[in-house]
């Protein structure tokens, strides 16, 4: 892209959020400016990022969580932006279309720190830093933005590592852990991790939370749960109703077994590490020294 062709993307940008602010629809704005309805809708975020509306909002919600949970409730993840390339470029993958920010790397890790700081200001220290980035270098650049900021990330009980799940297995994930414990010390936090990327960076990690049993659960559902067995697949007038799932999705059993073989897996390596599940109404916390099977 020229410089003339950067300018006038700009521009364009900055009308389409004027027209934003002025209330004006998606379809007025198409109308207007001649952009596409995901151009707009890329602003869009955009602006809402930056006005700080949903900020507010979220910590209003996690203030009503923490209220209601009490002590269940340790922390509250900040709204980051993140890193992978279908993120920023648009794309489709088997979780869904994705439209594209259009913004650089960079801008997400602003935007990042941003958030967390204005977080931090409404929630105090229930919000957590994330890093953010696609590169080891990316990640060393968010570092520093946090660094500027007056965040000491050591100091932080814990630390979220973004923008790593889709790659957790691969040795650039393990680099890019390992580098960042280095920093800030093992106290780092993974965001959809699977059992691979446990196995790989337990080292580093301090928690993390997973849906990858979920996805298990639809894949190879356990024929000996009683919601199977009972399910429309062998009783047929079962079908639609609730507590007769033929696939283990969202059943607990089956989430909290799998929980239970990681924690298993991570004891063998001498490792104890923290795992939620994500998905469960309830948290179920063990410790891998009382590692017993739920009744």
């Amino acid at each position: 892209m020229t410089l003339v062709e950067r300018l006038r993307r700009l521009s364009e940008d900055a009308q389409i959020q004027r027209a934003l602010k002025d209330g004006k629809t998606i379809a007025q704005i198409v109308a207007e400016c001649g952009v596409t309805v995901a151009r707009v809708q890329k602003q869009r975020v955009v602006l809402r990022a930056i006005l700080g509306d949903n900020r507010r909002k979220y910590a209003a919600k996690c203030q009503r969580i923490k209220q209601a949970l009490g002590d269940r409730a340790e922390w509250f993840s900040p709204q980051d932006w993140m890193c992978e390339p279908i993120i920023i470029n648009g794309g489709r993958t088997k979780d869904g279309q994705f439209c594209g920010t259009g913004l650089s790397v960079e801008q997400h890790q602003r935007l990042t720190v941003a958030n967390y700081l204005d977080l931090r200001k409404l929630l105090g220290e229930l919000v957590v830093p994330v890093v953010q980035g696609w590169t080891i270098y990316d990640y060393w650049r968010c570092l520093e933005m946090y660094r500027d900021a007056g965040v000491d990330l050591s100091s932080c009980e814990r630390v979220g590592v973004g923008s790593v799940c889709r790659r957790q297995g691969s040795n650039d994930a393990v680099r890019i852990m390992q580098s960042i414990a280095s920093e800030t010390g093992n106290n780092l936090h993974g965001y959809g991790f699977k059992k691979d990327g446990y196995a790989n960076c337990h080292q580093y990690m301090k928690s993390g939370d997973s849906f990858a049993w979920s996805y298990c659960g639809r894949r190879r559902p356990d024929p000996t749960h009683v919601h199977y067995l009972q399910s429309a697949k062998f009783v047929p007038e079962h079908k639609g109703k609730v507590g007769y799932a033929d696939d283990c999705a969202q059943c607990p059993d089956y989430a909290l077994q799998w929980r239970f073989e990681l924690l298993e897996q991570l004891a063998v390596l001498n490792k104890p590490a923290q795992l939620e599940l994500t998905g469960l109404k309830l948290a179920h916390r063990w410790s891998t020294d009382t590692l017993r099977v739920p009744k």
